[in-house]
Formats: structure tokens, sequence, C-alpha cells
């Protein structure tokens, strides 16, 4: 199932599965298989979501103002992304394996497979009951499956479930069919038919969730996750046995070749709906400067922190996404999010106009540019940052020290210069100390780099015109002090 991760639970050994009486009645929809599929959870605080908190990403909770209704993000959850790849490839496939080793093992798939023949739906019904997909059913090629989120993504776990569990029940009855004495070719097209409408019917869900990253681009986890199901993308040495096994029993849906085609036409409509979601994420989101667009002061805006965050998602699982998408000569994920990054970079430069003052501008689009640079580090936002730090010290502190060096103060006295200096410097000081600026390492830079320019001339200021009367200056070392309270917001 992919590059799964190991899960930290109790243990059910194979003895356990294999060897516990059976239970089940093909009467009984709810039988102890379909109990024992749905105990087996999804950890918590593993994948995506924790590595998300680990980076510095927003978690679930954070949102986008209400009034962001152009169908572009959602109204609400800005950055709630799920666990994804990595979070579902924690469950344990192994234990499912097991189960479906357990159904052959206590005759219970057979039994199904003989009653398909007569019972058709009503026993694909019982079967999807059982592995805990049964709204599977419901789901037609023509009918479009609209979902939220958080359905979206426990769908798709349940899928991944079942569909494992399906996958190695097959495989297991095809491999005892391989060693039966007698009646193996009957048996052999009982279950091919059976196969065949199973797994046509489960296919119908990897439709509808790629679907799904239309409209939420935060489906996407489930529809990677799903992806990897029906193909060996991303499969380990390790986890080889289990794409095998996906494999072939994909391929008693229609042939080897049409396995292959099935893979690929999911592939191109989920490298699609990618390439959908990163236009939708790089449109200007602040041209008409409404209540979405408008920044609130120098705070890293909520729709930068979304779209880094899906940049985060794709990074995050680099790997595979790069896989659907250069297959299909749609680039890779450094090339997308290379394009996104660049046209934010824009839009955040068109939002940066809606503040009244060009030092808070700079403020903005540095915080900004360094949630940017820290959720993809090759962004080449390095270079602009520094462009933007000078920018900043030009207009919020090269006024300050016209006051000492400026023109109209060319021919006042040093202590009218020193006074109105001082003026101005507690003017700016008192406004840029309620300005935050979210990084430590940013808030630090900035800090020197105001310290560095102003300080120092401050300082020489002083050696260079002495006054009688300095008890009533500022010493250098206490603006320094001072300045190291700015950006705490």
């Amino acid at each position: 199932m992919g590059q799964r991760l190991a899960l930290a639970s109790t243990t059910t050994s194979e003895d356990q599965l294999v060897q516990r009486p059976a239970t089940a009645d093909v009467d009984s929809p709810w039988s102890s298989y379909g109990s024992t599929i749905r105990s087996i959870s999804y950890p918590q605080e593993v994948g995506w979501s924790a590595w998300l908190r680990r980076s510095g990403g927003t978690t679930p909770g954070s949102s986008v103002p209400s009034s962001c209704t152009d169908g572009s993000r959602p109204s609400s959850s800005a950055s709630s992304w799920g666990s994804g790849a990595a979070g579902f490839n924690a469950i344990k496939a192994n234990e499912l394996r097991l189960i479906g080793r357990r159904m052959v093992h206590d005759g219970h798939l057979q039994a199904l497979t003989r009653e398909f023949l007569g019972g058709g739906n009503s026993v694909l019904r019982e079967w999807f009951t059982e592995l805990d997909v049964d709204w599977v059913l419901m789901m037609t090629e023509d009918m479009p499956w609209r979902a939220e989120r958080t359905v979206v993504h426990d769908r798709a776990r349940r899928w991944i479930r079942g569909f494992t569990t399906m996958a190695h029940a097959f495989l297991a009855m095809r491999s005892d069919l391989r060693h039966a004495v007698e009646g193996a070719n009957v048996q052999e097209l009982q279950l091919g038919g059976f196969a065949s409408a199973s797994i046509s019917k489960m296919m119908l869900f990897v439709d509808g969730v790629i679907a799904n990253v239309d409209w939420t681009p935060e489906n996407l986890p489930a529809a990677l996750d799903v992806y990897v199901c029906i193909s060996d993308a991303t499969a380990s040495s390790r986890d080889q046995a289990s794409s095998t096994a996906q494999q072939i029993v994909l391929s008693m849906y229609g042939g080897a070749a049409d396995h292959a085609g099935l893979v690929t036409s999911k592939r191109r409509r989920l490298s699609a709906a990618i390439h959908r979601a990163m236009r939708s994420l790089s449109v200007d989101y602040y041209g008409d400067g409404g209540a979405c667009g408008a920044p609130r002061g120098s705070e890293v805006h909520t729709a930068t922190q979304y779209t880094m965050d899906f940049v985060r998602l794709l990074w995050r699982n680099a790997g595979l996404a790069s896989s659907v998408l250069e297959d299909d000569g749609g680039g890779n994920v450094v090339l997308l999010a290379s394009d996104v990054m660049r046209r934010w970079e824009f839009s955040l430069a068109s939002a940066s106009m809606l503040l009244p003052d060009a030092a808070l501008r700079c403020v903005f689009l540095l915080n900004n540019y360094d949630t940017m640079a820290e959720a993809f580090p090759d962004s080449g936002l390095q270079d602009e940052i520094g462009r933007c730090v000078e920018r900043y010290l030009d207009a919020a502190w090269a006024p300050v020290l016209s006051c000492l060096h400026g023109a109209t103060a060319w021919h006042s006295p040093p202590s009218v210069k020193l006074a109105d200096f001082t003026a101005r410097f507690w003017r700016t000081y008192d406004a840029q100390k309620l300005w935050r600026v979210r990084s430590p390492a940013l808030r630090g830079r900035l800090r020197r780099a105001v310290a560095d320019l102003v300080v120092s001339a401050y300082a020489m200021y002083l050696k260079e015109h002495p006054l009688r009367d300095m008890g009533s200056i500022m010493a250098p070392e206490e603006m320094e002090e001072m300045l190291n309270e700015l950006f705490e917001g």
C-alpha cells in the first residue's frame, strides 16, 4: 500500500485471526469480519497534520474570513488539511490482510461468491456493508458526488481499509484455487465475476474523491492515498507484496492491459485536479480590496497561510505528486510550487498597496515572504526578502535620520537637530513596537538592521557634535536596548 508507517497499537497475530472460529454467517451483514475491520482505527497526530505543526504551518481550526465565498477557497477551516498521505499510510495493512485471509479460511468469501450468481446486488450490499463501504453502492458514473472535506476524508479512509481487505481476500482465494484438486475452474469463473462487480463499484469512489479536489483543494491528501491503493507509485521493496496484491486483484477486473489503462486514467484525472487546484490558489485574491483581501496590519494573511499549507502538502508528498504530474507532461512539484510562489508574490504586492503606510507595507510583505520561504526553501525569495528589508529601512528610518543630516536640518544647531531626531524616533518606535513580526529569526534580523543603521548614525553624530549637557540625551546603548523591543505586536 505504498510507504506505510508503523502504528503503535495492540498487535493481532496471524494465528489469532486465521484460527479464530468462523462466526460469520452469509445472512448476517454485521458479522465478526465487519466488526473487526471497523475496529482497526487510524492513528491520531500522525502524518500531515502533525508534520504541519512541526513545520510552523497553520493547524486545523484556523479560518478564512467568512466573506471569502468566491469558490476558490473554503469559507471556513482554511487549513484543515487532514492527515495526508503519510497519515493514511499508517493504516494497519497487515491486520487487514489477515482478515481477508480469514474470510477465505472460514469459507465465507466462497459462500458470498456462490451466492452472487443468484443474489447479485443483495450480496454486494452485504459484502460492502461488511467492508464498511456500503455507501459506494449508491454512486454511479453519471452522478457527481460532492461532500464536505471531513466526509471525503472519512470515506477515503474507510474505502482504503475496505479495498485493502477486499484485495487480500480475493488474492487469498485465488491462491487457494490454484491448488484445488477439483472444481477450480468453476470457482475461478465465479470469483472473476464477483471480483469484477466488486472492483468496478469500488472504482467509482476513486473518480468521486478526485473530483472533490476541484471543490476543495484540501481533499488532495485523500485523493493521493486512494490513488496509491490502485497503483504501485510509492511501493517500496518492503511493501512489494501489498502492491502485487493490488495489481493482481485489479487485473481480475479486466486484465493487465485494462489495469494499466485504469491507473493511467485515474492518474490523468488526479494530475488535472492538482493543476486546477493550483490555479485556483494562484488567482489574484486581493483584486477588489474587499474584506477578504485587505491585509490586517503586518500580520501574515490567512490566504497566504492557506496557500503555503497546500505547497507544504505537495512538498510533503513530492515523490507521489511528481509521479502523477510528470507522467503526463505536467511538470513536477518543484515547478508547480514555484509557479504558485511567483503568482502569490505578485498578489501580495498588490495587497500591500491597501495599507496606508509604506513601512507597514514592507513589514507585511516581509512576514508573508518569510512564511512562503519557510514552506518552500527553494523559492528564491531570500533575495527579495533582503531587498524588502532595505526598502523598509528607507521608508521607516531614513526620515528619522534626516533630522540629523537632511537638507532641511542643515542650518539648525545640534541641539535642535537632536530634539527633532528624538521626537521622530519616539513616534516611529511607538508605532512599530505594536507591529508584529511572527518569525523570531526575521524579527531579530530587522532589529539588527535598524540598530546598525540608526544607533550607529546616532552615536557618530554625538561623537562629532558633543554637547555640554549630555544628561538629557538618550545614550546609544539605551536606544539599542529599546530597539530590541520592536515588532512584538
